[in-house]
């Protein structure tokens, strides 16, 4: 990994998952918005944000080992990564994003948490849709199409 993608992924992450959402709390409390906590609520939070934790380190592997390259934009993978989790979902690394800001949500129980999380939601929708799905069908053809009628963009969900 180069250099500069270690830094911008690490500005990145840190401001998603820290920053924001220490203002937020910050806000929240200065404003008396509602907390909603519980100890079964902080449990549950914990396990989502080691899930979370332990979903991005996975796709990271993945992207590092099978696609020799990284999820950052500067320095992305050479292959079409279609094995692990991404068998499951082509955007595991965004669920693992979305766990990450439901359990701090859940863990901490600041309403304005939530409010984030809801806007990060289609905001990550609308970055797939609109700009990633586009660059892999231009970098990886006719594979990343087949990949696309096989597997999900989020999760699949069978309802009977």
């Amino acid at each position: 990994m180069r250099p500069a993608s270690l830094v911008f992924g690490i500005l990145v992450g840190s401001t998603i998952f820290m920053v924001i959402p220490l203002m937020l709390i910050k806000l929240n409390s200065r404003f008396s918005f509602p907390i909603f906590i519980s100890p079964s609520s902080q449990t549950l939070g914990s396990i989502f944000i080691l899930a979370g934790i332990a979903v991005v380190l996975a796709c990271f592997g993945l992207f590092r080992f099978l696609g020799r390259g990284t999820p950052i934009p500067t320095d992305p993978p050479k292959q079409l990564v279609i094995k692990g989790l991404y068998k499951y979902s082509r955007n595991p690394m965004y669920i693992a994003y979305i766990l990450l800001l439901l359990g701090e949500f859940l863990l901490l129980g600041h309403v304005l948490l939530l409010g984030y999380l809801l806007v990060f939601i289609p905001l990550c929708h609308l970055l797939v849709v609109c700009y990633e799905e586009p660059v892999l069908q231009k970098r990886f053809g006719q594979s990343y199409l087949d990949y696309c009628l096989t597997t999900p963009r989020w999760i699949k969900i069978k309802l009977q």
